[in-house]
């Protein structure tokens, strides 16, 4: 035994493969246990700990110094905000060094552990000065993987779980930065544009492409894009042709310069579909403008043929066909019932489509519809010859998302309220810019009466059960509804500062269901106190 307990010393605990050694040891020990009266595997264990303490307060005492300096990056990032990135890179070498140090300190691991949580915190707080650019962004956001990586190591000293990975809170921020800032400059864009202002529009694009990578996936997003690079070269296209007809060489140079530019900047944002013709050069370059217009009308009139139609590339090239139409047109008028035969056939696809699409894309065709009437209107003469796209392709989105509230109207229970409201919402943003026809309308008037009613009659029911919790959940989704039947005014607020209630609402109608409650139950008490006659 004494020769078994001279060889546990803290190098043997430090070596890789002491679990196999403690095995053996310990089935010597066992061997021992029967021939003497104090068990050989107690004194043995005692001496695997009281080695195991050793190198434990031996590696902690290695860990301090680290754990020092550790508190000085992280008083530095908190002292200066602008250097979080390099420094929280720093508080991350540290906290692989402590944590190399002393890898099997718990009490280590637990402080590494907070100064992580530490260094998260300090990420949402400061998060103004990394989110300023997409690269510092993107540099943190590996930082805080390492974090999550380095954090996973060392809740296995400690037996913990991790509640909130650093790096999921990053990308949330830098997702929620990309959309602000993708608003912001598409608008500054359409804005410039507008103007005829090429080279602000084009700055606006240009500090968006850094983020693209965040919003490539977003369809809504990327049909403004592809719509801002349409309208690109409907810009580029209109002064090139302008300054070639005045005999501006200089302007026209100007512009075949900014095409080179301008198509490099397109095909940095991954994900659109490829850019009409070769590009804005070959566009400025195209000899006839009839050629142009046959492509851009065989392309639609094709695509209308395939399966899986694209809306962003029929923009497109509807898009492309605007700035020379009339050129076009004016030299010869047949190009007229080209034109009115291939909208025609995109006009009956949508409308097709949207009969059958599922509800939950009936919406990106009221958009399509939208860009295409913006389009529509300025390929003309000739004029459209039944009218805008957009109301019919509206009214038939409303009939969808009415269908799905007059289903969950007609479940005699289970009725997801929450599909229900949005549907209602939908139904009705769709036909709060023109109205729709009497009969969509009246639609949307009964199941917001039917509505009103099943809840109210829910609502009578809980009172009396005095299900509170119930309660509370059918008046938030009264609330909802009155802002829906509203129109989407939220938040409206009386002079004094409380809340507006619409009288002919659901919320208001649900206050005097529970009146009309507490009067009947008052009435009942009132009638049991009554002594009784004999």
């Amino acid at each position: 035994l004494d020769n078994v307990e001279a060889r546990i010393t803290k190098e043997l605990i430090q070596r890789c493969d002491f679990e196999r050694i403690k095995d053996q040891i310990m089935r010597i020990t066992k061997d021992l246990d029967a021939v003497r009266a104090t068990p050989a595997t107690t004194v043995i264990e005692s001496c695997i700990d009281k080695a195991r303490a050793t190198v434990t307060v031996e590696q902690e005492q290695r860990a301090k110094e680290v754990l020092l300096e550790l508190k000085e990056v992280m008083d530095c990032i908190s002292r200066e905000p602008a250097k979080l990135v390099p420094q929280a890179g720093q508080a991350l070498h540290l906290i692989e060094k402590a944590q190399a140090e002393a890898p099997d300190s718990k009490k280590v691991a637990d402080l590494l552990l907070k100064c992580l949580a530490d260094l998260s915190r300090l990420f949402l707080k400061l998060k103004a000065a990394w989110l300023a650019d997409a690269d510092t962004a993107r540099a943190l956001k590996e930082v805080a993987q390492r974090g999550d990586d380095t954090a996973s190591k060392l809740l296995l000293v400690t037996g913990g779980t991790c509640d909130r990975p650093m790096a999921p809170l990053v990308q949330h921020e830098i997702d929620f930065r990309a959309e602000q800032l993708s608003t912001s400059l598409i608008s500054t864009a359409e804005r410039e544009l507008g103007s005829n202002n090429i080279g602000g529009a084009f700055d606006a694009m240009d500090a968006l492409r850094p983020w693209w990578t965040y919003l490539k996936d977003v369809e809504a997003t990327s049909l403004q894009v592809v719509s801002i690079f349409c309208k690109f070269h409907s810009c580029a296209a209109q002064e090139f042709s302008e300054a070639t007809e005045e005999g501006d060489k200089d302007t026209a140079e100007a512009v075949r310069e900014f095409a080179g530019k301008f198509d490099t900047l397109r095909s940095s944002f991954e994900g659109l579909p490829p850019a009409e013709s070769s590009g804005l050069v070959a566009v400025l370059h195209l000899q006839e403008a009839k050629t142009s217009v046959d492509k851009e009308l065989a392309f639609l009139d094709a695509e209308v043929e395939k399966a899986g139609l694209s809306l962003a590339k029929v923009v497109q090239a509807l898009e492309a066909l605007v700035p020379i139409w009339q050129t076009v047109y004016s030299a010869d008028e047949t190009y007229g019932m080209k034109l009115l035969k291939t909208c025609g056939g995109l006009e009956a696809w949508a409308e097709k489509t949207a009969a059958v699409c599922p509800t939950s894309k009936v919406n990106g065709l009221v958009k399509f519809a939208e860009a295409f009437d913006d389009r529509r209107l300025r390929l003309s003469p000739p004029e459209p010859s039944s009218g805008r796209l957009q109301l019919r392709i509206a009214e038939m989105a409303a009939a969808s998302h009415l269908k799905v509230v007059e289903e969950e109207l007609g479940k005699p229970k289970g009725m997801n309220s929450k599909a229900l409201l949005a549907s209602l919402a939908a139904a009705s943003e769709a036909l709060h810019a023109d109205g729709g026809s009497e009969a969509i309308k009246g639609r949307l008037s009964s199941a917001m009466d039917t509505t009103m009613d099943r809840v109210a009659t829910t609502f009578n029911e809980t009172v009396k059960a005095g299900d509170s919790r119930k309660e509370e959940v059918l008046q938030q989704f009264a609330g909802q509804f009155d802002d829906i039947q509203a129109g989407g005014c939220k938040g409206v607020v009386e002079a004094d500062g409380t809340a507006h209630l619409a009288p002919d609402g659901l919320v208001a109608r649900l206050q005097k269901e529970r009146e009309k409650i507490f009067e009947e139950q008052l009435s009942a008490i009132e009638e049991g106190l009554k002594p009784s006659s004999k």
